[in-house]
């Protein structure tokens, strides 16, 4: 009998470890050994900090899109809130750039609140559809959704915005 349990001691630790924390973390840790032996430069310090600065965003909308679903909410627009608030503060700053060309902080401070102005129209509008009208979360989402990115293809005519 404890020959029996030796024999399968590391495998029935492996299944208990499987089912509690589930398969991601076991394809994680594939990965990261499969490209640590494909790429010398893979698991280095600055390609983890090149990661992490490019992750920042991803990072910020999670944590936003976590509270909408532990209030038992559902929310599809987070990607175009993302586009159009970003259309929007570039649009503003090349345009107070161009009136403000000695005072760039400004131009910067007044594109950033005009896309604070635009993320705080799309949730008054979400929130005011689901609240007043009784929208669910779902469809108001989905609608605000498409008519966030039409917008934003609207505001910028299909090519990046510079200046």
């Amino acid at each position: 009998m404890t020959l029996e349990i030796k024999q399968t001691f590391p495998l029935g630790l492996l299944k208990k470890l499987f089912i509690k924390v589930g398969v991601l973390p076991f394809f994680l840790f594939t990965a990261l050994v499969v490209f640590t032996l494909l790429s010398p430069r893979f698991l280095t310090g600055q390609n983890l900090v090149n990661v992490a600065r490019q992750s920042v965003y991803l990072v910020l909308v999670s944590m936003g899109q976590m509270l909408v679903l532990i209030s038992g909410g559902f929310d599809l627009s987070v990607g175009t809130s993302i586009a159009l608030t970003s259309v929007v503060s570039a649009l503003g700053m090349v345009f107070f750039a161009g009136m403000f060309p000695d005072m760039i902080w400004l131009a910067i401070a007044l594109g950033a609140f005009m896309g604070f102005g635009a993320a705080l129209l799309v949730g008054m509008v979400n929130g005011v559809g689901v609240a007043y009208f009784e929208v669910s979360p779902f469809i108001m989402t989905l609608g605000v959704s498409s008519v966030g990115a039409g917008l934003a293809l609207f505001l910028t005519g299909g090519v990046p915005v510079s200046g």
